[in-house]
Protein backbone atom coordinates (compact mmCIF):
# COMPACT_ATOMS: atom_id res chain seq x y z
CA UNK A 1 0.00 0.00 0.00
CA UNK A 2 2.98 2.43 1.06
CA UNK A 3 4.42 1.78 -2.72
CA UNK A 4 1.18 2.89 -4.23
CA UNK A 5 1.09 5.78 -1.99
CA UNK A 6 4.51 6.80 -3.49
CA UNK A 7 3.75 6.08 -7.11
CA UNK A 8 0.98 8.25 -7.28
CA UNK A 9 2.60 11.38 -7.87
CA UNK A 10 4.50 10.08 -11.05
CA UNK A 11 1.64 9.60 -12.12
CA UNK A 12 0.12 13.10 -11.87
CA UNK A 13 3.11 14.07 -13.35
CA UNK A 14 1.97 11.96 -16.45
CA UNK A 15 -0.99 13.59 -16.18
CA UNK A 16 -2.80 10.99 -14.79
CA UNK A 17 -5.44 10.59 -11.77
CA UNK A 18 -5.07 13.79 -8.54
CA UNK A 19 -1.74 13.70 -6.43
CA UNK A 20 -3.64 12.16 -3.40
CA UNK A 21 -4.91 8.79 -3.20
CA UNK A 22 -8.20 8.03 -2.71
CA UNK A 23 -9.56 5.63 0.22
CA UNK A 24 -6.08 4.56 1.01
CA UNK A 25 -5.48 7.64 2.85
CA UNK A 26 -7.99 6.35 5.49
CA UNK A 27 -6.39 7.10 8.85
CA UNK A 28 -7.15 6.02 12.32
CA UNK A 29 -9.91 7.83 13.59
CA UNK A 30 -8.68 9.88 16.71
CA UNK A 31 -9.58 8.64 20.10
CA UNK A 32 -12.40 10.63 22.15
CA UNK A 33 -10.47 14.12 23.38
CA UNK A 34 -7.58 14.00 21.16
CA UNK A 35 -6.29 16.39 19.02
CA UNK A 36 -3.80 16.84 16.54
CA UNK A 37 -0.51 16.31 18.74
CA UNK A 38 -1.46 13.36 19.69
CA UNK A 39 0.56 10.06 19.67
CA UNK A 40 1.08 9.06 16.05
CA UNK A 41 -0.21 5.53 14.44
CA UNK A 42 2.49 4.26 12.32
CA UNK A 43 -0.26 4.33 9.59
CA UNK A 44 -0.39 7.97 9.56
CA UNK A 45 3.66 8.16 9.69
CA UNK A 46 3.11 6.21 5.99
CA UNK A 47 0.84 8.70 4.56
CA UNK A 48 3.05 11.68 5.67
CA UNK A 49 5.60 10.05 4.33
CA UNK A 50 4.08 9.77 1.27
CA UNK A 51 2.76 13.07 1.22
CA UNK A 52 6.05 14.83 2.20
CA UNK A 53 7.67 12.78 -0.80
CA UNK A 54 4.99 14.18 -3.20
CA UNK A 55 5.15 18.08 -1.68
CA UNK A 56 8.93 17.65 -2.44
CA UNK A 57 8.18 16.95 -6.24
CA UNK A 58 5.62 20.12 -6.23
CA UNK A 59 7.61 22.92 -4.73
CA UNK A 60 10.20 24.62 -6.18
CA UNK A 61 12.37 26.37 -3.80
CA UNK A 62 14.79 29.61 -5.28
CA UNK A 63 18.22 29.45 -5.84
CA UNK A 64 20.43 28.85 -3.54
CA UNK A 65 18.44 26.21 -2.26
CA UNK A 66 19.12 24.52 0.78
CA UNK A 67 22.67 23.00 0.44
CA UNK A 68 25.29 22.82 -2.04
CA UNK A 69 23.54 21.54 -5.29
CA UNK A 70 25.47 18.49 -5.12
CA UNK A 71 23.81 17.44 -1.86
CA UNK A 72 20.71 15.45 -1.17
CA UNK A 73 17.61 17.12 -1.36
CA UNK A 74 16.87 16.83 2.64
CA UNK A 75 13.94 16.04 4.99
CA UNK A 76 14.76 17.36 8.32
CA UNK A 77 13.01 16.32 11.26
CA UNK A 78 13.24 18.20 14.88
CA UNK A 79 12.32 15.89 17.92
CA UNK A 80 12.19 12.52 18.43
CA UNK A 81 9.77 11.77 16.25
CA UNK A 82 8.41 8.23 14.54
CA UNK A 83 8.14 9.73 11.08
CA UNK A 84 12.15 9.87 10.92
CA UNK A 85 12.13 5.93 10.93
CA UNK A 86 9.46 5.80 8.17
CA UNK A 87 11.04 8.80 5.96
CA UNK A 88 14.22 6.80 6.08
CA UNK A 89 12.77 3.45 4.87
CA UNK A 90 10.99 5.22 2.66
CA UNK A 91 13.09 7.05 0.84
CA UNK A 92 15.95 5.23 0.03
CA UNK A 93 17.05 5.39 -3.65
CA UNK A 94 14.17 8.23 -4.28
CA UNK A 95 14.50 11.24 -6.22
CA UNK A 96 13.29 14.92 -5.76
CA UNK A 97 14.53 18.19 -8.04
CA UNK A 98 16.97 15.81 -9.36
CA UNK A 99 18.75 14.69 -6.24
CA UNK A 100 18.81 11.86 -4.27
CA UNK A 101 16.64 12.29 -0.58
CA UNK A 102 18.11 12.46 2.51
CA UNK A 103 16.28 12.21 5.85
CA UNK A 104 18.65 14.66 9.13
CA UNK A 105 17.27 14.46 12.34
CA UNK A 106 18.03 17.34 14.50
CA UNK A 107 17.67 17.08 18.37
CA UNK A 108 17.05 20.74 19.25
CA UNK A 109 16.98 24.68 17.60
CA UNK A 110 20.74 24.74 17.87
CA UNK A 111 21.45 21.65 15.93
CA UNK A 112 19.17 22.96 13.07
CA UNK A 113 21.37 22.82 9.51
CA UNK A 114 20.41 23.53 5.95
CA UNK A 115 17.00 21.10 5.02
CA UNK A 116 14.76 21.74 1.87
CA UNK A 117 11.75 20.84 4.32
CA UNK A 118 11.72 20.78 8.41
CA UNK A 119 9.01 18.73 10.18
CA UNK A 120 8.64 19.35 13.40
CA UNK A 121 7.45 16.65 15.73
CA UNK A 122 5.56 17.10 19.11
CA UNK A 123 8.40 16.75 20.87
CA UNK A 124 9.68 20.48 18.86
CA UNK A 125 6.59 21.90 19.74
CA UNK A 126 7.86 23.38 23.19
CA UNK A 127 10.31 25.57 20.76
CA UNK A 128 8.22 26.16 18.11
CA UNK A 129 8.63 30.44 18.52
CA UNK A 130 12.74 29.73 18.34
CA UNK A 131 12.58 27.56 15.40
CA UNK A 132 9.75 29.50 13.33
CA UNK A 133 11.73 32.44 14.33
CA UNK A 134 14.93 30.94 13.27
CA UNK A 135 13.66 30.27 9.65
CA UNK A 136 11.98 32.97 8.89
CA UNK A 137 14.04 34.31 6.41
CA UNK A 138 14.99 31.16 4.88
CA UNK A 139 13.62 28.97 2.01
CA UNK A 140 12.45 26.09 4.54
CA UNK A 141 9.08 25.03 4.03
CA UNK A 142 8.09 23.78 7.53
CA UNK A 143 5.51 21.27 8.17
CA UNK A 144 4.10 19.77 11.55
CA UNK A 145 0.70 18.38 12.73
CA UNK A 146 -0.60 20.65 15.05
CA UNK A 147 -3.68 22.99 15.28
CA UNK A 148 -2.47 26.76 15.79
CA UNK A 149 0.79 25.61 13.62
CA UNK A 150 -0.01 27.87 10.39
CA UNK A 151 -0.89 29.94 13.02
CA UNK A 152 1.97 30.03 14.96
CA UNK A 153 4.51 30.69 11.65
CA UNK A 154 4.68 27.20 9.93
CA UNK A 155 3.71 26.54 6.60
CA UNK A 156 2.29 23.40 5.67
CA UNK A 157 0.07 21.02 8.52
CA UNK A 158 -1.52 18.08 8.75
CA UNK A 159 -4.78 17.51 9.81
CA UNK A 160 -7.12 14.80 9.97
CA UNK A 161 -10.78 15.18 8.34
CA UNK A 162 -13.00 12.45 8.30
CA UNK A 163 -10.31 9.45 8.79
CA UNK A 164 -8.56 10.95 6.28
CA UNK A 165 -5.04 12.64 6.48
CA UNK A 166 -4.84 16.31 4.74
CA UNK A 167 -3.24 19.37 4.83
CA UNK A 168 -3.84 23.14 4.40
CA UNK A 169 -1.07 25.66 3.58
CA UNK A 170 -0.01 29.29 4.19
CA UNK A 171 0.49 30.09 0.31
CA UNK A 172 0.99 33.80 1.15
CA UNK A 173 3.78 32.64 3.73
CA UNK A 174 5.14 29.98 1.10
CA UNK A 175 5.53 32.82 -1.52
CA UNK A 176 7.37 35.10 0.96
CA UNK A 177 9.88 32.89 1.52
CA UNK A 178 10.34 32.40 -2.56
CA UNK A 179 8.70 28.60 -2.69
CA UNK A 180 6.60 28.04 -5.48
CA UNK A 181 3.69 25.52 -5.07
CA UNK A 182 2.27 23.58 -8.03
CA UNK A 183 -0.99 24.22 -8.55
CA UNK A 184 -1.76 20.75 -8.40
CA UNK A 185 -0.46 20.39 -5.03
CA UNK A 186 -2.45 23.14 -3.78
CA UNK A 187 -5.78 21.81 -5.31
CA UNK A 188 -5.55 18.77 -2.45
CA UNK A 189 -4.78 21.97 -0.14
CA UNK A 190 -6.92 23.94 2.15
CA UNK A 191 -5.33 27.47 1.97
CA UNK A 192 -4.95 29.04 4.94
CA UNK A 193 -4.10 32.89 5.77
CA UNK A 194 -1.44 33.36 8.61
Amino acid sequence: MLAALILFGARELAGQSALAPEPVERAPRPAAGRHAGRPLTAREDELKAAYLYNVAKFVDWPLPAPGRPDEPFTIGVLGDDPLAKVLEKTLVAKLAQGRAMAVRRFRGPADLQPTHILYLGTGAMTSLGEVLGRLAATPVLTVSMRSDFIHSGGTLNFYVDEETLRFEICLERAEKLGLKISSKLLRLARIVKP
